[in-house]
């Protein structure tokens, strides 16, 4: 049986995370290697990225380990640790505050640290309700003034260089 205190990862902030706790599932985790200038030299850095989801499958968010001058092997850890699948517990949540939401296609659009201060603890076989909490996947959601804009910026143009037309069919 689950704990009483298990929130929503809609409820998630820094009031709740100092009482609740979440269970959520790893998906698609990845290392994104990415360069930037300092001290007058090119650093190549990796960060390690995943998608979180808990008990609804339309609620999930970015969770991340960022670059680290002191661990530059900190993705490859991460990715090691975080396998795709696996269920985790996390409580005492910490948010990237330099993230931009308007890259981020997640509806929830804090990106949540799995490092300090968010405390992450891998929930182990033994715990069949914590493993089943979690969705197994993701619910994506597109409102149509989203899928209109993908259609729109489609070329359209077939061989003659005529535009084709087409048709959006579904229910509102």
């Amino acid at each position: 049986m689950l704990a009483k205190n298990v929130e929503t990862l809609k409820n998630m902030n820094s009031s709740t995370g100092k009482y609740a706790k979440w269970y959520v599932r790893i998906i698609d985790p990845k290392i994104i290697e990415y360069s930037f200038r300092a001290k007058g030299e090119e650093i190549v850095a990796k960060k390690f990225q995943r998608v979180l989801v808990s008990k609804d499958p339309s609620q999930y968010m970015l969770g991340l380990i960022p670059f680290d001058f002191k661990d530059r092997h900190a993705a490859t850890k991460a990715q090691q640790k975080f396998l795709d699948k696996s269920v985790w517990e996390l409580t005492t949540p910490g948010f990237d505050a330099k993230s931009r939401t308007e890259y981020n296609g997640c509806p929830l659009k804090s990106v949540l640290l799995l490092t300090q201060p968010t405390s992450v603890k891998a929930v182990p076989f033994t715990n069949q309700t914590e493993l089943k909490y979690p969705s197994q996947g993701l619910e994506v959601c597109w409102g149509i003034k989203y899928l209109m804009a993908i259609l729109n910026s489609q070329s359209w143009a077939g061989g003659s260089g005529s535009a084709k037309p087409w048709e959006v069919h579904g229910y509102f």
